[in-house]
This record gives C-alpha cells, sequence and structure tokens, in this order.
C-alpha cells in the first residue's frame, strides 16, 4: 500500500502504467492502472498484488531539480481536495452553483455516518430533496464510494428536471437508459455483455426499467449508489387497489426489491412517505433495511428514524441572500377567483373539461369532435373488442395521471385523441338510440348539427376567464411593475390563445413553453425568465414539469383547476419552493356554474384548508376522473337551475379562517366530496400517530444543523481551494490556455481531458473551450451561450485531478514539482515537509489527512495540521536555483528524518481518535443487525425461552446461537416448505450484512506517505 499513491507510475504485465487508486482486499491489495501506452492510452485494468507483480516507479526526491511554486501548490491541492475526512468532516466542500443551507446538509451527514448510506429522504415539497441527494452524490464521488450511480424517476418531465439539475448545479452528465441507448451499447460491446456495464452515471424512468427483460439485467449488475426519486409509488398497495393498479405495483416493487438488494447505498425520495397504509410504509423502510420491520411486515418501534429525514417548511430556517438573515420560509398566499360562466347553450357540455378552459380550447375540441362524430356517422358499428380496449386505455392513462401529476408529451397526445373518440362514440350511440325512438330534437336536425352549431358558438363567444386573467395581470403589475407572472395551462389552444390576447392588450415580454419545444428552446426562455424582469410566461403543465421558475418570480395563476392535488403542487412548486424570498401568491382562475366550480374548485379548496392546517397533503385524494359516478353525477352537473342560469356563484372556502367547509347539494357530489374527506381524515390521523410526519419531523432538529454545520466548517478548513484557479494551473501545466472576462473564465482545454464533456453547461467541442463563472445566478453570457460552474464532482475538476497527481509523481528527468522555494512568513529559514497519513479497512480509504511539519536548523519539528497553517500564495514565490545547496543541504536530510518521526506521532494521534469513534459505531452496527436477526429466527423459529436445564445436560435450543438454529433449520426442512425459502433468504442477508461490517470494522494500521517538500527563506 505504501507505494501505490494515485498518480504512481508502475510496471505491470511489462507495460507501463499509473496508479488510479488502490484499495485492500483480503490479503491482497486491488491496484487500478491506467496504462501510458500509445493506441491504447487510457485503458484502465484491475490487478491484484502480490499475486500479480505490480513494481512502483518511485521517484526520489532531488531538491537540486526544485520546480516552480505554482505547480508545487497546485500538487499539494489536488491531494488535499481527495482527502478522505472521516464520518464528521465534508470533503466535497464546493459542491456546485449552490448557496448551501445548514438543513441541506444533515442528510449529508446521516450518510456518512453509516457504513451503508440507505436513506429515506421525505423533506417536504420545495425543500430541495434532488440537490440534497446531488450533495451525497458529490460527497460520495468525491470520497471515491462511488463510481457508479442510477438515479430512477417516473417517466417524463421529472427525468428531465434531474438531469438539468444535475448538470447545472453540479456538472454531471446522466445518461439516460432506454431501448436506443441499450441497443447502441450492445452494437459497441462483445457479444452477451451487460450494457448496464457500461452505464456509470445513468438516469432511467421507472416504467422502462420494472420490465423483466430489463430487470435480468439489473439483476446481473450492481451499482454504488441508486436514487429513487418519488418512492411511495414503491410501496406496496392494499387489497382495495384496482386489480390494474395492483399489477403495476407489484412490477415497480420487483424493481424496488432488484435495485436495494444491487446497491451499496440507496436513497429513496419522497414528500409523502406515509399514505395511511402502515404496511405500504413499512415496505418502503424494508427496502432501505430489512431490520426495521418485524416478521409481520410491522414498523418495529422508532428505530426507524435513523433511517428517515424528514422536515417541513416550519422547521427549517434559510438564510437570505442579500441580508444575511435567517428566515423562515415565506408563506403561500391563495387568491380563488370566480369567474361567471360562458353563454348559457354551452351549459350541458359543462362536463367537458376544456369548456373551462378558454373559448378556443373547447372550439378547438368540439371542431375535432365535430369531425370525428360526421365520419363514424357512415362507418360500421364498433366493435365492442375495439371500445373495450379503447376504453382500457384511456382508464389507464387516467390512472398514471392520477398517480403522477403528468404525462409525457406523446401521453397528453394519446390521452386528448381518446377522449376525442370516446365523446364521438358516445354521441353517436346516443344518436342511433334516438333515431330507433323516433324522437325529435329541438334545436338540431341531428347531433351532428348541435355540434356544429356548438362549435359556432363557441368561436364567437366573449372569454371571460381572459378577461379575468387580464385583469389580474394588470392589477399585479399596479402594484409591482416589473413583476414577473407564471401562468399555467393544461392546452397548447388556450396558451396560445392566451398569448394572443396579451398581444392584444399591449403586454410585451411574453414568453411560452409548449410540450412541442426542444431543450434548447426551453433553456432559452427559462434562462430569460430567470435572470430578466417584467416577463410573463405563458406554460403547459408538460413543458415547464420540474423547471425551478421562483429566482424572480413570486406570482403564479392558473388558468384552469387541474384534477388532482399531484399536479396542483407540482404548478406551486415551480415557484413556492427553497429560494423564493418573497411570499408566493397562487391564483385559482375557476367557472360558475361549471364541474370546474361545483367540484374541483371544492377539492381544491379542502386540499388547500389540510395543508394550512397540517402543513402537508397526501399526493392524492383518493380520486379521479374515473372515480366520477357516471349517471348521477352527470345529471346533476347538467341540469339547469335557476340559480346557475342567473350566473350566481357560491363562496367556497380555501382556507381556514374563510369559514366553515362547503356545503354540496347534489347527493352524489356529496359523496365524492365525502371520499376525500375519508381520505383526508386518515391521512391527518396518521399524521398524529407518527408524529415525526408533522410535528417533530424527524432529523429536524437544532442539534443535527448545527452537526451538519460543523462537518461543513471542519471541511473547509481541511481543504477549501479556489477550484477555478486550480483547473486554470492544471490546464496550462499540459499546455491549455485560460482567458479571463469579467464574470466568465474560459478554458482551452488539454487534448486528453475533452472525452466525455457532452452536453455540459458551458463545454464548445468544436473549440475545445469549457466556460465557466463563479457567480451562482449566471447561466449565459451576453451571446446567450451557456455559462457552466465548476464543482466538486464536476468531471473537468475530476479530470484536473487524476492528471495532476500523475505529473508530479510520474515524472522524470524533469524539474521535480514536489520541491519548490517560498519566502518564508516569519522570515526565517526553514523546511516544510509535507504528509499524506492514511487509514485503510478491507473495504478502502477510511480516513486521510495531508499534514505539514516545519523544521528549523535547529531541527526542532512544528506540526501543522490544517492547510491555512501551511499552505503559501502564488506570489511567495522564490527563484529555487542553487536555493538546497545554499542553505539547506548541511541539515536537510536530518530534518527530513526528523520530520518524518514528528508526523507519525501527529498523524497516529489523529487516526487514534478517529479508530475509536470508527469502532463504535461499527460495533453499534453489529449489535443492531445482531439483535434484529435474534428476533427474526425467534419469530420464524419461535421463541427460544424455555425452563432451565438440568446439571451438565447438553445446551438446548435456546442457548444456541441464532445462526446455528437457523442453519440447523434449514438443512432439516424440506425444501418445497414456504418458510425454508423464507429462512435461507434471512441467512443470507445476516451474512451479507454482518460481512460487510466486519469488512469495514477491519482497520489497517495507519501510514504516512512523503508527498514533497518547500523551502521557506
Amino acid at each position: 500500500m505504501t507505494d501505490f499513491l494515485p498518480g504512481t507510475e508502475a510496471i505491470a504485465r511489462g507495460l507501463r502504467w499509473e496508479v488510479v487508486e488502490s484499495q485492500p482486499v483480503g490479503a491482497q491489495t486491488r491496484v487500478r492502472l491506467r496504462w501510458l501506452g500509445g493506441v491504447f492510452g487510457g485503458a484502465e485494468l484491475d490487478i491484484l498484488t502480490p499475486f500479480e507483480d505490480v513494481q512502483p516507479l518511485t521517484h526520489e526526491m532531488n531538491p537540486q531539480k526544485a520546480g516552480r511554486l505554482a505547480e508545487w501548490l497546485v500538487y499539494h491541492q489536488a491531494f488535499l481536495l481527495e482527502q478522505a475526512l472521516g464520518p464528521n468532516a465534508f470533503l466535497s466542500v464546493q459542491p456546485g452553483r449552490l448557496r448551501i443551507e445548514p438543513y441541506q446538509l444533515v442528510p449529508l451527514m446521516r450518510a456518512l455516518r453509516m457504513s451503508r448510506p440507505r436513506l429515506l429522504l421525505a423533506d417536504d415539497v420545495g425543500l430541495g430533496k434532488t440537490i440534497q441527494a446531488g450533495l451525497i452524490m458529490a460527497e460520495l464521488m468525491a470520497r471515491r464510494r462511488a463510481h457508479r450511480i442510477l438515479v430512477v424517476t417516473p417517466a417524463g418531465p421529472l427525468m428531465a428536471q434531474w438531469k438539468q439539475e444535475m448538470l447545472e448545479r453540479f456538472g454531471l452528465r446522466l445518461d439516460e437508459v432506454n431501448r436506443d441507448a441499450l441497443d447502441r451499447i450492445r452494437k459497441g460491446a462483445e457479444l452477451g455483455a451487460n450494457p448496464f456495464h457500461f452505464l456509470s452515471l445513468a438516469i432511467a424512468s421507472m416504467d422502462f426499467l420494472k420490465q423483466d427483460n430489463i430487470l435480468n439485467l439489473l439483476e446481473r449488475s450492481s451499482y454504488d449508489l441508486v436514487v429513487m426519486d418519488e418512492a411511495h409509488h414503491y410501496g406496496e398497495t392494499g387489497a382495495d387497489d384496482a386489480k390494474a393498479e395492483r399489477l403495476a405495483s407489484s412490477q415497480r416493487r420487483k424493481l424496488a426489491e432488484t435495485l436495494a438488494r444491487r446497491s451499496d447505498a440507496l436513497l429513496l425520495l419522497t414528500a409523502t412517505p406515509h399514505d395511511g397504509y402502515e404496511r405500504s410504509f413499512a415496505s418502503l423502510l424494508e427496502l432501505l433495511d430489512p431490520s426495521l420491520v418485524d416478521g409481520a411486515g410491522r414498523v418495529k418501534s422508532d428505530t426507524h428514524l435513523t433511517r428517515v429525514v424528514r422536515r417541513l417548511k416550519r422547521h427549517v430556517r434559510i438564510t437570505h441572500p442579500e441580508t444575511g438573515e435567517a428566515m423562515a420560509f415565506p408563506e403561500r398566499q391563495i387568491v380563488p377567483l370566480r369567474t361567471r360562466r360562458f353563454d348559457n347553450a354551452l351549459a350541458f357540455l359543462a362536463l367537458l373539461k376544456r369548456s373551462t378552459s378558454t373559448t378556443q380550447a373547447l372550439a378547438a375540441t368540439l371542431e375535432a369532435v365535430h369531425n370525428r362524430f360526421e365520419t363514424l356517422a357512415t362507418a360500421a358499428e364498433e366493435e365492442l373488442d375495439s371500445r373495450k380496449q379503447r376504453r382500457k386505455s384511456l382508464k389507464s392513462l387516467q390512472r398514471k395521471l392520477a398517480r403522477f401529476g403528468t404525462l409525457t408529451l406523446d401521453e397528453e397526445a394519446e390521452y386528448e385523441a381518446l377522449e376525442i373518440e370516446e365523446l364521438a362514440q358516445q354521441l353517436r350511440l346516443l344518436d342511433t338510440e334516438t333515431r330507433r325512438g323516433q324522437r325529435q330534437v329541438n334545436r338540431a336536425e341531428s347531433i351532428a348539427d348541435a355540434l356544429a352549431q356548438l362549435r359556432d358558438i363557441a368561436a364567437r363567444s366573449p372569454d371571460l376567464k381572459l378577461d379575468t386573467l387580464i385583469a389580474q395581470i394588470r392589477q399585479i403589475r399596479a402594484a409591482e411593475a416589473s413583476a414577473n407572472i407564471l401562468i399555467y395551462t393544461e392546452y397548447v389552444k388556450s396558451l396560445e390563445a392566451v398569448q394572443q390576447r396579451l398581444h392584444n392588450e399591449g403586454f410585451d415580454s411574453i414568453l411560452t413553453i409548449q410540450g412541442a419545444d426542444d431543450r434548447h428552446s426551453r433553456e432559452r426562455v427559462t434562462n430569460r425568465f430567470r435572470t430578466l424582469d417584467g416577463q410573463i410566461l405563458v406554460s403547459t403543465d408538460a413543458a415547464a414539469e420540474g423547471l425551478n421558475l421562483h429566482d424572480r418570480c413570486h406570482h403564479l395563476i392558473h388558468l384552469e383547476l387541474p384534477w388532482n392535488p399531484n399536479r396542483l403542487e407540482q404548478r406551486n412548486g415551480r415557484i413556492d419552493r427553497y429560494g423564493q424570498w418573497k411570499t408566493p401568491i397562487i391564483r385559482y382562475l375557476y367557472l360558475c356554474g361549471t364541474f370546474e366550480e361545483r367540484i374541483l374548485a371544492r377539492l381544491i379548496a379542502k386540499y388547500e384548508r389540510q395543508r394550512n392546517r397540517l402543513r402537508f397533503v397526501p399526493n392524492t385524494l383518493g380520486i379521479g376522473i374515473g372515480s366520477l359516478p357516471e349517471e348521477g353525477l352527470f345529471a346533476a352537473l347538467t341540469t339547469e337551475t335557476e340559480e346557475l342560469s342567473r350566473g350566481d356563484c357560491k363562496n367556497i372556502h380555501f382556507t381556514e379562517s374563510d369559514g366553515d367547509a362547503d356545503e354540496a347539494n347534489e347527493t352524489e357530489m356529496r359523496q365524492l366530496l365525502e371520499e376525500v374527506d375519508k381520505s383526508l381524515r386518515r391521512f391527518e390521523q396518521t399524521a398524529k400517530t407518527h408524529r415525526w410526519l408533522g410535528e417533530t419531523g424527524a432529523a429536524a432538529d437544532e442539534v443535527a444543523r448545527n452537526q451538519a454545520a460543523t462537518a461543513l466548517a471542519v471541511g473547509r478548513k481541511a481543504g477549501d481551494i479556489d477550484l477555478v484557479n486550480f483547473v486554470a494551473q492544471a490546464a496550462q501545466s499540459e499546455g491549455g490556455a485560460v482567458n479571463r472576462g469579467a464574470e466568465t473564465i474560459s478554458f482551452t482545454l488539454p487534448e486528453m481531458w475533452r472525452y466525455g464533456l457532452e452536453d455540459i453547461p458551458g463545454w464548445n467541442a468544436e473549440r475545445g473551450r469549457l466556460q465557466v463563472t463563479t457567480n451562482l445566478n449566471l447561466f449565459s453570457d451576453e451571446k446567450e451561450n451557456p455559462v457552466g460552474f465548476l464543482g466538486r464532482a464536476h468531471p473537468v475538476v475530476r479530470r484536473a485531478i487524476e492528471h495532476v497527481r500523475h505529473q508530479a509523481l510520474g515524472q522524470s528527468g524533469k524539474l521535480d514539482r514536489r520541491i519548490s522555494a517560498a519566502k518564508s512568513p516569519d522570515g526565517q529559514k526553514a523546511l516544510l515537509v509535507t504528509f499524506l497519513g492514511r487509514v485503510h479497512s478491507r473495504a478502502g480509504r477510511e480516513f486521510e489527512r495531508v499534514l505539514a511539519i516545519k523544521i528549523a536548523p535547529d531541527l526542532h519539528p512544528l506540526p501543522l495540521t490544517e492547510p491555512a497553517e501551511w499552505l503559501p500564495q502564488a506570489a511567495d514565490a522564490l527563484p529555487t536555483k542553487n536555493l538546497w545547496e545554499n542553505a539547506f543541504a548541511a541539515w536537510g536530510d536530518e530534518a527530513l528524518t526528523l520530520a518524518k518521526t514528528a508526523v507519525e506521532a501527529t498523524f497516529g494521534a489523529l487516526s487514534r481518535k478517529f479508530e475509536g469513534q470508527y469502532r463504535r459505531q461499527m460495533k453499534q452496527e453489529e449489535r443492531e443487525v445482531e439483535v434484529w436477526f435474534r428476533q427474526r429466527v425467534d419469530e420464524l423459529l419461535g421463541s427460544t425461552e424455555v425452563s432451565a436445564l438440568p446439571l451438565f445436560e447438553g445446551l438446548g435450543e435456546a442457548e444456541r446461537p441464532p445462526a446455528e438454529r437457523l442453519a440447523t433449520f434449514i438443512r432439516q426442512r424440506q425444501p418445497s416448505a414456504k418458510d425454508y425459502i423464507e429462512a435461507e433468504a434471512l441467512q443470507q442477508t445476516h451474512q451479507r450484512r454482518i460481512a460487510r461490517i466486519k469488512e469495514r470494522a477491519d482497520l489497517r494500521p495507519g501510514e504516512v506517505n512523503l508527498l514533497g517538500m518547500l523551502m521557506l527563506t
């Protein structure tokens, strides 16, 4: 181990390599080598030594060839950036484009204190779970504990959000896993290769991965870290769920169990960890750690809280970026806006959703239905199987919309087409029945004529909802002249109508985002909205889902009300989230006398009252479009009453202070709303039983935040390096160039650094340039070209670290970059000798520190443990020619020997303190596993409590170790027995977990390696 420092040259199999990393594996050491040869230069190979001979080429330091101070600095900075600081300090103190709050670091603190980081991150919507998962990813990558990472999300916009957040914030490019990607990999790999072996940083949808053939590939692969967003979808469903939903849930559950089994670290992300059903919640915890659940599938007391992080907005304080003062999250303000109906002639189509958006959206739908109906009028009667298949597809999309709150662009188009087809077919059946009964239609000779009339009426009708929208925008701008305003609609036709109306009313700076826009167009519009004032952005759900638009906007208007709270909260979360420093004002527009007022507004009012009371809500109210009664409710909604024909609109209470809950007169609507109340009451009762869901939170205390803040401060003291200057110096040392502008820095990267940077913000492949900034809020330059940001996990930073170490340790016959000279801070002559102290376990690096010993001519060593005490400035450089011979040669060799002795004592004290804490942690983990194992064996085989045995009689069942009892049971039982399978799985889980703990607990003696030397004078 002593000679296998990263960057060291080595000879193996007759070829010259550089060491990438080394790790103990039992009696062997696994050394990862990168070939330095010609055609296949850069190829990597793992070798076990001493099983295979690996000879490190160590080059003794030669003070007579001392190099430049700038190169000495960047060499030492590379090792400072790589230190494994233990569980109580963060290494990635500059993770990326982030303004870090202490509460965001609590999950990272929890993760570092686990031998296997496995957490349920269940923070409230808007607190930044994606960012917190990214912090854990960046830290584990910096510690070289995570090389392979897989992120799993629902398909659609959330996946796009993850890719964009990781790119913008951390500089991490996640490769999307889909059928085309796997086919491309197979074509370039050897026959039979598993394509997942080639996907080290990847993202995929749960629906793609849950397929049986993809699951088989995952079973034969593994990841260091798996992140599963919207994790509540992986919980086991109840028996009362629909058959189709139970099947989909079963497939998702199988995927989750596979990934949990094939990963070391696991993060489950959800804002709704508990849906009111204990078994569903317990099944999530079981993915993290089977010991959190007993044999009956029940959660074991409060032990699970060590694996859960749960904060609501009221639990955290944030720091205002301008004043620096701590503040609470701004409270959301709700503004319901009632609008009178369209024309009475449209009343009987009140159930048509688009009738509550804009007249243009309604007219377009009526046109499509009219055209389809005329086609069907002359066609053969629809086959029963065709009708069943259409309704099955429609209900499937309805269920997905209810569960996830959004659909992909293609699914949205399919959904609209199926709705139109269903309505046209229903009208055709009605027309046929009418003709058979020889009934007369009062206002039209046929349904086709009626549809044509309705289409014309819709086209001519004034759009009162747009009138209200314009009035609200004028009111906002009267109070805030340069306010940015976000408008959401479900329909492209409504988006176009709003855009045209805004232009007609004289508004400028109008932006739009819709599903047909490409990624670059969306980014351009988003950046403009986030960086400029006076903008109005009109967006569809499918297009802007997942975008963070809160930087300069705190006004959001819903043009129509969505069906479920999942979609509603996703919309509101665009501006009501971390980083919003003003009060988010949410405006709901709804039409009187339509089902939007009579059902949707009431549903949302109930949702908002619950959120106001508990500060959190379920992700679904338990109903969707498919839950509506088909006859009674339709009749109630389409019945014209005198009250509705007058356009009267009842008050609906959106907050507790508005008054009592709303009453619904119609029996069917009252029953529907009672179902919603039942769902909310169950959720509220769950919150009382599990107080951590709301009142107390989990890891929400001040102690947890202070510990995280301390870990950040310790990490900064140990290695807070200016990454831009580090990369600049590293790039220049390999022939690159640096051009600094007012707010941007442009790197012309060396050829060897340019691979794998596609899609990285600021990268120009044609010119080989990377443009970055140190301004957190700057996303593009004056020419609207993207600008990146350097964080610890950025591929160029990681590349710079590797190449700097190789340059220093792999050199021969040149100036020695490990040695240089600088002005002495106190004016006294001295040698500064640097070392890397390391403690390894059989699992890998556990603790490292870069230390320095300052020793003067009197040969009294002075240990320096913090970089600020010994790291010089580049401006302190001195000429090195003949300096060693003239000033240090007489006593320098003896000083080096004394420095080695001194640093061994210094690092010995640090490592003993670390080892004590570390061994206690491992012992505690082992005890917890053994307690769980004993309980599970007792549950499976029966209690071990028996009466006292006679003297001299052999040990009974009670005295036998649980592992021995279980092994005997497995040997004696028939393989077909159900409990045999469970026993075998329990045995394997126990053996695997204990082996992992013992591997981590087996610490090797600490060792110290010489890094470099600085001549001070």
